[in-house]
């Protein structure tokens, strides 16, 4: 390390591998610190820890600086926590402490910003549109007339009977749905049909309708398919 006064200052150079030492030696001495104060406060978290160190850094620069500058020599025991050495009471010490104190601060600050920096920088994504009744609805020519249509043509049917028709629907084409929509389609008809079509789970749990209220469907809707399937 290069020490020298230039225009009344003292300024210190390190050579590259001192650079990379005293990097090394921060990053661990902050490490020691970090979990020694976690210990102790046992509610803290990282960033309160640098916030408390950074008061206490910015202390000892404020209170060290004159000496570096101007050449007084008291003795700052309560600083010596920020270095891993003896007691130090020489001039050369006290400059030591200094330049320490001072890539230290430069540490915390750089260290607070980069756990910030992904909430200065976060983007919200933007949120995906819910489909809608008719984005589940293919090779219709007139969707909105054909809903109506189907909607008077089953005004009280619940449960099973919802399934059914949902099942032909499908088994047409018409009804098309990816095997994780299938709760934001019966959403949909719920809100459509503006009434009670019956739980989630009764239509859901069906696997498979039985004959006769398939039949009973199939014969109300297959005049509605014929009008409105394009292919």
């Amino acid at each position: 390390m290069e020490i020298k006064q230039q225009n009344g200052r003292t300024i210190c150079n390190y050579s590259i591998k001192e650079q990379e030492d005293v990097s090394t030696m921060v990053a661990i001495t902050y490490m020691g610190d970090l979990q020694d104060f976690l210990k102790i406060n046992y509610v803290a978290d990282e960033v309160s820890f640098i916030d408390h160190k950074l008061s206490k850094v910015r202390q000892a620069i404020t209170e060290l600086k004159p000496i570096v500058l101007f050449g007084d020599e008291p003795y700052y025991e309560e600083h010596m926590e920020l270095m891993e050495s003896e007691v130090i009471k020489t001039k050369e010490g006290i400059r030591n402490l200094y330049w320490w104190a001072v890539r230290y601060e430069s540490f915390l600050n750089d260290r607070l910003q980069e756990i910030n920096k992904p909430e200065q920088n976060k983007i919200d994504k933007p949120k995906k549109l819910k489909k809608t009744l008719f984005e589940f609805i293919h090779n219709i020519e007139n969707k909105e007339a054909f809903f109506l249509e189907l909607k008077k043509m089953f005004p009280t049917e619940i449960g099973k009977s919802i399934k059914a028709v949902i099942d032909i629907l499908t088994k047409e084409k018409i009804l098309i749905y990816g095997t994780k929509e299938f709760k934001l389609l019966f959403e949909e008809l719920e809100k459509y049909f503006n009434r009670d079509i019956g739980s989630y789970n009764s239509v859901q749990n069906v696997k498979i309708v039985d004959a006769e209220t398939t039949d009973i469907v199939l014969k109300k809707l297959n005049p509605l398919i014929i009008k409105y399937k394009t292919t």
